[in-house]
């Protein structure tokens, strides 16, 4: 009889426990996209591996880069856009953005610049499109390394269309500096860069925040 009443009341005491028990809520993820702190007054920088050498492009700390363009080209009765900058202290790193489809003019609307820069995958350009005003969707991008010799994403000697690189923005955030629309964007990125004999050196661990301005 008293075993009977001890499993009794022993097993209220589980269900009691048991219908008492709260759920662990659930984890909220850490990468969300735009969640990581991305403002306007984000330090700017690039940096990447070289041929087994990490370079890091810091911006100044007078917040001076060495500003570059943005443009709109007329080939073949249309107008195309493109974007870039150079950025300084040395080695220097140029990074330039170009899309194909046409626009009207100059500065782009606000929608479409948007859309321009984005979080997305994009694909290297064949073309060097900071020198060339034959246009070609993509990125193209260079530097120098620490014995001044010149590296870019373009072949000079031979077609090159980067197989198995990337470039991602993975985030942006959108503000207005005197009234134009500023985008400052994530980026990662993994290439091969070629000098100007068409040598070929592995770019890996490629990190950027930069910021372009539509003007």
């Amino acid at each position: 009889m008293q075993i009977g009443l001890k499993i009794i009341v022993l097993s209220l005491l589980l269900v009691f426990c048991f219908s008492c028990k709260k759920e662990k809520p659930q984890e909220e993820p850490t990468n969300l996209t735009g969640s990581t702190g991305l403002s306007s007054s984000t330090k700017r920088y690039i940096k990447f591996t070289l041929g087994g050498i990490n370079y890091n492009v810091t911006e100044p700390t007078n917040a001076a880069w060495a500003a570059g363009s943005r443009s709109m080209q007329t080939n073949a009765g249309h107008n195309y856009y493109k974007t870039w900058d150079t950025y300084q202290p040395s080695p220097g790193f140029n990074l330039c953005v170009a899309d194909t489809a046409p626009v009207a003019s100059i500065p782009v609307s606000d929608a479409w610049y948007k859309q321009f820069l984005t979080v997305k995958n994009y694909s290297y350009s064949p073309l060097n499109l900071y020198q060339n005003y034959t246009y070609e969707t993509g990125i193209y991008m260079d530097t120098k390394d620490n014995s001044s010799v010149f590296w870019h994403t373009v072949n000079p000697i031979k077609p090159s269309y980067q197989n198995g690189s990337a470039f991602q923005i993975t985030e942006k955030v959108e503000y207005t500096s005197s009234g134009k629309l500023n985008i400052i964007f994530k980026a990662i990125f993994n290439c091969k860069m070629y000098n100007n004999s068409g040598d070929s050196l592995a770019l890996t661990n490629g990190e950027m925040i930069v910021s372009f301005s539509n003007y």
